[in-house]
């Protein structure tokens, strides 16, 4: 949760979009113009969820996904991919959009939200996943640091790779958080405000007397409690962590849905939670 302490009272709302609560808070001039950013902003966020989501059938990323040869992508995707494509190299393949399959393969073949629902519907859903995807992924050794995918010079055509399917969640909340907040500075001129896509936070512009202020919450304990907070002027915060999004396979194990792609399953590691 953030907040800004300041005279003029930011307009706040939320909604859902992209499997996430989207909180946003605008310091604007009259509230006409908050409720026609804040239309915008949903708008947006709901616009990149049917373009992205793997959970939705007819998506452009499950269409290229599905595609063979070379397929005509939008400005949008061909950005994610370009983005994509550079911090595998920053990360030497730590960072891999194409897990899709071990994804699916760990259960995580519907939204988050659905995975929640009663126990024995999600025991089946799982049993159902581990014979049908178990034989998706090979025991072959991977080249991780490979994107994957080809980009054709000059255009915004997308050739994958075979076998590849990609998923793109670890980038697009981000990517599309940063664009909203800084379309609204620029185009709106919209002077302060801040926009947090589920742990993924752009804020700008506060009154020279105050600042944002993120809480961070403990990943271990209840939501009333926290593990500090961090006050900004302007920046951008993000949290991750192998807690929240987490569930029950079917023999009784657990997993989670951060995929190191060295091994293709939920990352061994004793990191709980990170914010930077």
């Amino acid at each position: 949760m953030s907040r800004a302490y300041e005279t003029a009272r930011p307009f706040k709302f939320k909604f859902r979009a992209m499997n996430t609560d989207v909180e946003v808070q605008l310091v604007t001039a009259g509230r006409e113009g908050a409720e026609h950013a804040a239309a915008l902003v949903k708008n947006w966020f709901e616009t990149q969820e049917q373009r992205f989501s793997r959970f939705i059938s007819n998506s452009e990323l499950n269409c290229l996904n599905r595609s063979v040869g070379w397929m005509p992508v939008s400005a949008a995707m061909d950005e994610v991919l370009s983005l994509a494509y550079g911090y595998i190299g920053q990360t030497e393949g730590i960072f891999q959009p194409g897990i899709s399959k071990a994804l699916r393969q760990q259960g995580y073949d519907v939204s988050f939200d659905q995975i929640g629902q009663q126990e024995r519907d999600m025991t089946l859903s799982l049993q159902h996943t581990s014979t049908s995807v178990a034989a998706l992924i090979s025991e072959e050794e991977h080249d991780y640091t490979c994107p994957g995918w080809i980009h054709r010079e000059g255009s915004r055509m997308v050739r994958l790779d075979p076998g590849i399917e990609l998923d793109l969640g670890g980038i697009v909340k981000g990517w599309a958080t940063e664009r909203i907040a800084d379309w609204l500075q620029r185009t709106l001129h919209i002077p302060a405000g801040m926009i947090n896509a589920g742990g993924d936070i752009q804020m700008w512009g506060t009154p020279a007397s105050s600042a944002w202020t993120v809480y961070i919450k403990d990943p271990m304990l209840d939501k009333r409690n926290l593990t500090g907070s961090i006050q900004l002027d302007a920046g951008a915060v993000a949290t991750s962590g192998i807690a929240r999004r987490q569930w029950q396979q079917a023999d009784g194990s657990l997993s989670h849905h951060l995929i190191d792609p060295r091994t293709m399953k939920p990352a061994d590691t004793d990191v709980v939670q990170c914010t930077l």
